[in-house]
């Protein structure tokens, strides 16, 4: 959770741009007070205003800007500098690259051990960004289905450009030689994703 000792509040800023009316203010400190509950986690449970504006209010408060970012704007090589598991669970995107200077667009600017982290791992310095929880996920969710892409048009051209041989022992195909296939991976990748990303049913139409 973000911490400061910055006098204005999310709430504050939120006031000041007019998202949330002075009841809903007082409101929300009257709660933060009487329940021990920060003014960020308040105002989340509150619903006041939407997620976009709730982190680029927070943004300001710790003088961190705010991007709303699309994968279109994620450099992809910078994929690979930390592997997407990590980003996922850790809830960062990195996305640009300038100067040595490492953009990347978080869910908590102020997660210190994460940003540590990344420097030691990469050798640049971040700039951290905010942005919202469901950015990230749409971010690295593309990401990963780029990665499936690229991996299923390697193991098909594989299939059009070599004759797949089949190693017979005894008259039966081994199952080495099965898991090997290029089909045989194709198949495992698709079944791999679907179970990240929880999906019910799988459909491939004739001719994708």
């Amino acid at each position: 959770m973000l911490k400061t000792d910055t006098v204005k509040t999310v709430a504050d800023v939120l006031y000041e741009k007019k998202l949330i009316n002075s009841d809903q203010l007082a409101a929300i400190k009257f709660e933060n007070v009487n329940t021990g509950k920060s003014i960020e986690q308040v105002v989340k449970d509150r619903g006041y205003v939407k997620a976009e504006d709730f982190a680029e209010a927070l943004g300001a408060v710790y003088n961190v800007p705010f991007i709303t970012l699309t994968a279109e704007q994620v450099d992809p090589s910078l994929m690979d500098l930390v592997p997407l598991n990590v980003a996922k669970k850790y809830r960062f995107v990195p996305f640009e690259l300038k100067e040595n200077k490492l953009s990347l667009a978080m869910i908590d600017p102020l997660d210190l051990q994460t940003i540590d982290f990344i420097e030691r791992k990469t050798g640049y310095k971040v700039v951290p960004y905010i942005t919202t929880e469901k950015t990230i996920e749409k971010v690295l969710e593309e990401q990963k289905g780029k990665e499936l892409g690229e991996e299923i048009t390697a193991a098909l051209q594989e299939i059009t450009e070599t004759t797949l041989k089949i190693e017979e022992t005894g008259g039966e195909i081994t199952d080495a030689t099965l898991r090997d296939a290029p089909i045989a991976r194709i198949v495992s990748m698709i079944l791999e994703t679907a179970v990240k990303i929880g999906a019910s049913d799988i459909h491939i139409e004739p001719g994708e």
